[in-house]
């Protein structure tokens, strides 16, 4: 950004009023950010240099397997769960020692409260910051973002977007009757934690 400076005799324009796009509005990268997320929450990876030389070589890794073009991934594909479970297999779970489970893969038929008290679970059974869900949502949000707790009434979330939480009561499942601001999406959930 260039300054000039102004003399107190001229007038300053003022901007037509509207909402500008932030980083990361424009583009569907949720999917990459959260990997990465993840292992900086699990193994406290710090600093930018290695989170981007992460983040680089997921990208790569896709690339190289004829996954989502960039161009796609970036204005409108996001990251198919296929790809999340390619980079955590290959990238994250050697490189960084981190485990991962699927509970519900191959079995979709859960009701909201069974599957939000098995993620609770899940999280209270592993010493702090040693476990962390890894979860597809859709509705308001068509996202991937990380659980690190479940209180009575949230989902707290450690996020690229800066979620915060999700209200329990504003959640369902894509096979609940009555849709909701959140679909949580048990098919595309990764339990993932380091011992």
């Amino acid at each position: 950004m260039k300054r000039t400076n102004m003399n107190n005799t001229q007038t300053i324009k003022s901007a037509k009023p509207f909402k500008p796009r932030q980083q990361g509005h424009l583009d569907c990268l949720c999917g990459i950010y959260t990997l990465v997320n993840a292992v900086t929450y699990l193994r406290e990876i710090r600093g930018w240099k290695h989170q981007s030389q992460l983040m680089a070589k997921i990208l790569e890794h896709m690339k190289a397997k004829g996954m989502t073009p960039m161009i796609e991934r970036l204005t409108h594909e996001g990251t198919r769960l296929d790809e999340i479970a390619s980079a955590l297999k290959y990238i994250i779970s050697p490189n960084y020692d981190i485990k991962r489970a699927k509970p519900y893969h191959h079995n979709p038929d859960t009701t909201l409260e069974h599957f939000l008290r098995h993620c609770q679970g899940f999280l209270e059974q592993k010493p702090e910051n040693k476990a962390i869900i890894l979860i597809g949502i859709g509705g308001y949000h068509d996202h991937w973002t990380l659980i690190y707790c479940i209180t009575e009434t949230r989902l707290l979330l450690q996020d690229s977007s800066q979620l915060k939480y999700l209200g329990k009561q504003y959640c369902c499942l894509p096979s609940d009757e009555q849709q909701k601001t959140h679909i949580l999406y048990p098919t595309h959930t990764y339990f993932l934690w380091v011992d």
